[in-house]
């Protein structure tokens, strides 16, 4: 199926741009990190693209017929539009950190959290997507 016309005239260079930072990102070397945080910049994007599609959809911008289609082509996560719906999801980081039986730090509002620590997700680097804390992508320690 060819790109629908509602993708090229509202989303299509944002995730265009989207995907050369991500090649640029697959490219840089990952010496002195550890294999999760090499990834961090990788989740970082895809979640990215993913927003990108839900907030177009959101201001009517693209269809659902256009989302199923970036879904289908692995342009977005369809997994986390779902949840970005929900509400206390809306700034959801990424699914692994919502898995049965794991609350993952970046979920813990960081009122609860000891010492109000400002720690990173050891999946995608976020350091608080509860929904008081708005996204988390920042720079953090990983404990």
């Amino acid at each position: 199926m060819s790109e629908p016309e509602d993708y090229r005239t509202a989303i299509k260079e944002d995730i265009e741009r989207v995907n050369q930072e991500l090649q640029l990102v697959q490219n840089e070397g990952h010496e002195g990190k550890r294999v999760k945080e090499a990834l961090w910049p990788i989740m970082r994007l895809h979640s990215k693209r993913s927003r990108i599609v839900f907030e177009a959809l959101e201001k009517g911008e693209i269809s659902i017929s256009t989302m199923r289609w970036c879904a289908d082509q692995g342009i977005c996560d369809p997994q986390l539009l779902s949840k970005w719906r929900k509400p206390g999801y809306r700034n959801l980081c990424c699914m692994l950190c919502i898995q049965p039986n794991h609350t993952c730090i970046c979920r813990v509002p960081k009122r609860d959290r000891p010492n109000r620590a400002t720690t990173a997700c050891e999946h995608c680097g976020c350091t608080g997507c509860a929904d008081q804390d708005c996204c988390g992508f920042d720079d953090a320690v990983v404990e």
